[in-house]
């Protein structure tokens, strides 16, 4: 907030912001400010997510009907896991979320386009005392062009990695 009423661009890394309300003020002003403002999303520009995004874009796979998000790895489940303070801390905007989400949900937004409906949920599951953030998250959403799907990641389970987005 202090950066846009200085008139300074501003590319904004995690943790974005505590709480909705503080998200919406510092959009609020950003537009105010008429300065260049976002989020780093770099890994939208990754190999994986930007051939999904061109194949779905331009038609490859059809129209897209459903989408789904899996994610599970089990760093946190060894509580001596060393991660930077903001992360365990829910005060500090930490959590898997806040780290891991935010980067699904933009691949979704750019690869499908707008959010029209999202419930989500959120667990800490991870063995990890001090940790007031979640590991795992549980996003259903629906997009104004009609398609579905979820996306479902933790950090704190055990068992074997695994990862797959399908559109």
């Amino acid at each position: 907030v202090e950066a846009a009423a200085a008139g300074k661009h501003i590319l904004c890394e995690k943790p974005f912001a505590l709480d909705v309300g503080q998200a919406r003020e510092m959009l609020a002003a950003a537009e105010r400010a008429k300065i260049v403002h976002a989020l780093g999303t770099e890994f939208r520009f990754g190999g994986g997510q930007a051939l999904l995004r061109r194949v779905v874009m331009d038609g490859t796979i059809g129209e897209p009907l459903h989408a789904l998000h899996l994610l599970h790895v089990p760093a946190l489940v060894d509580p001596a896991e060393d991660l930077p303070p903001w992360w365990e801390d829910a005060t500090l905007g930490g959590g898997f979320l806040g780290a891991w989400g935010v980067h699904v949900i933009d691949q979704m937004r750019s690869t499908l386009g707008d959010f029209a409906g999202v419930s989500a949920s959120l667990q800490k599951l991870a063995p990890r005392p001090k940790m007031t953030s979640d590991d795992t998250f549980t996003i259903h959403f629906r997009m104004t062009n009609g398609v579905q799907g979820a996306m479902v990641a933790s950090m704190g389970i055990a068992g074997q990695p695994m990862a797959v987005t399908r559109i």
